[in-house]
C-alpha cells in the first residue's frame, strides 16, 4: 500500500519547520520536512506500508499521520481501511465482490 500523508496549513500565517511524520509507513518521497509553509500551503511525506498476515486475520489497517511546526503543536489524524475477506470457495472460484 501507498500512502501520501498530507498537513495543510488552513491558519492565517506561515508556518516553520513543518514536519510530517507516520511511523507505520516506510517513507520514500515527500517533501518533508519543510522549512516553510505559506497559508494554504502544504508538507507531504510518501510512504509504503506492506500488509501482513495479522492485518489480514484483523481485518483491517489503523493508521496515524502526524503534523507539527514551530507555530502549533502535534495534530494527528487517524485512518482506518477496514478488508474484505474471501473464502476459499469464492477464491478458487474466482468471485471478487466488493462492498
Amino acid at each position: 500500500m501507498t500512502y501520501t500523508i498530507t498537513v495543510t496549513n488552513t491558519g492565517n500565517v506561515p508556518l516553520t519547520n513543518v514536519v510530517v511524520t507516520d511511523s507505520l509507513i516506510t517513507p520514500t518521497g515527500g517533501t518533508t520536512p519543510c522549512a516553510s509553509v505559506a497559508v494554504g500551503g502544504t508538507c507531504t511525506l510518501i510512504g509504503t506500508y506492506t500488509v501482513t498476515a495479522a492485518d489480514v486475520t484483523t481485518g483491517s489497517i489503523s493508521n496515524t499521520g502526524t503534523g507539527d511546526s514551530n507555530e502549533t503543536g502535534p495534530d494527528t489524524d487517524t485512518c482506518q481501511h477496514a478488508g474484505r475477506r474471501q473464502s476459499r470457495a469464492q477464491h478458487r472460484q474466482g468471485t471478487d465482490r466488493q462492498r
